[in-house]
């Protein structure tokens, strides 16, 4: 099972964001492993992960966590984070482990 792990600053609002993602991977029929952590969390807790998606209140954090992450690392979309659409950050998750659905 592939794992995405939601990075923000404190990992409560991605926790929101993951709850529809969750729906969105059942509705889909997609499994993966999705969990949502504060930047705090020790690395070891993501660094394994297949995607690391990072929250843009931490966006400047990119460049070190793709260092030291041995997946894919990128931004989630400010529009789609701010909107909590589920659907569209999962499916760029999928994109980014080439298995996208679309």
């Amino acid at each position: 099972m592939k794992s995405i792990v939601l990075l923000c600053s404190a990992g409560m609002s991605t926790n929101l964001l993951l709850k529809k993602m969750r729906l969105a991977a059942e509705e889909f029929g997609v499994d993966v492993e999705i969990q949502a952590l504060p930047l705090t969390s020790d690395t070891n807790a993501f660094k394994e992960a297949d995607v690391v998606l990072v929250g843009p209140q931490i966006r400047s954090e990119l460049s070190r966590l793709q260092s030291v992450c041995h997946g894919q690392v990128e931004a989630i979309n400010v529009v789609d984070y701010g909107t909590l659409d589920g659907e569209k950050v999962l499916a760029h998750a999928l994109r980014l482990l080439g298995n996208s659905n679309e």
